[in-house]
């Protein structure tokens, strides 16, 4: 394997585990911090059914930026004639 294959595996490797961390802890922090909540404040078990909601809901929208993201990438939409403010002028 070529050092620059190496690389792009390395990228890639640590692109997948940053995406899992990014998905999974929401629910996790959300189901921890509602039993934590329910301890505390003997409060029903609502708010551990409203944590999962929760979280399930901003793994989902970490999961779309994600993706939105690297796609933008992929496709090479990121260039700079592609981002705001860098419109051509003819003055």
């Amino acid at each position: 394997m070529k050092n620059k294959d190496r690389m792009k595996a390395l990228r890639y490797l640590s692109l997948l585990s940053q995406f899992g961390f990014s998905v999974a802890m929401p629910p996790l922090i959300c189901i921890f911090a509602a039993m934590f909540i329910q301890k505390k404040f003997a409060v029903g078990d609502w708010i551990i059914i409203a944590a999962i909601i929760t979280g399930i809901i901003s793994s989902g929208c970490t999961f779309y930026n994600f993706i939105k993201v690297h796609i933008k990438k992929e496709s090479g939409d990121n260039n700079e004639q592609n981002r705001p403010g860098s419109e051509k002028r003819d003055d």
